[in-house]
């Protein structure tokens, strides 16, 4: 008889969130490996373990604390951006 697959817990589920969202954060803002690395406060092979899954993000450290952050600026940046945009259109 076969198992059913594990559903990830709550807590890995929102580890997964954020380093998806620091990840895709660090992309956008045209940051490599080893800036996202400084950014956040781990080496850069943390940051390269980090992004082939075989490391996560443990929501209670400053690395967290830290791509949360990093998260909560780039979504001010696109907004602002964003707003400045639509204000400077030919109305």
């Amino acid at each position: 008889m076969t198992q059913p697959p594990r559903r990830k817990s709550a807590s890995a589920e929102a580890q997964s969130k954020v380093l998806g969202k620091a990840l895709r954060c660090a992309d956008r803002l045209g940051l490599n490996g080893a800036r996202l690395a400084v950014t956040i406060g781990v080496s850069e092979a943390s940051v390269s373990r980090l992004v082939n899954g075989s490391r996560d993000i443990d929501l209670n450290s400053k690395e967290a604390e830290l791509a949360a952050l990093l998260i909560r600026c780039f979504r001010s940046l696109d907004g602002w951006s964003a707003a400045t945009t639509n204000s400077a259109a030919p109305g």
